[in-house]
């Protein structure tokens, strides 16, 4: 029969000293697992979010591009007072005034497929729409 270590004769003995020092190993494992699986959760949501931010963004300028080259002839401006894109990834609606002689001021809102809807206002001053 072989003979036992010295670091388990110091750890079996009669004292019963082996049992918490497997325990506190077991409790420090499970403690270091359950916080990877945490940040594991809390980095996915980021990421989620992060995403859905790119998108919304993306979305945003795509409306605001085509709003500007589509109203570059000044024939749309009369008629209509909201236009509405739709892309693969979600929709633009854009609805803009002027208020007394002021520059143009648009209402954008952007919905994403996921869900997302982020609203903005901007001025548009560069643009020479008829008054």
């Amino acid at each position: 029969m072989k003979k036992p270590s010295a670091a388990m004769n110091r750890l079996a003995n009669n004292n019963g000293y082996f049992f918490p020092f497997i325990a506190g190993l077991a409790v420090l494992t499970l403690f270091l697992s359950s916080t990877a699986v945490s940040v594991y959760k809390n980095n996915l949501e980021i990421t989620y979010k992060q995403t859905e931010q790119l998108i919304v963004d993306n979305l945003l300028e795509m409306g605001m591009i085509e709003f500007i080259e589509e109203t570059e002839n000044h024939a749309l401006i009369t008629d209509q007072t909201e236009f509405e894109y739709d892309y693969p990834t979600g929709k633009v609606t854009i609805e803009f005034f002027q208020p007394s002689n002021a520059p143009y001021h648009l209402k954008v809102q952007v919905t994403s497929n996921q869900g997302t809807v982020y609203h903005t206002e901007k001025d548009i001053t560069f643009l020479d729409f008829p008054a």
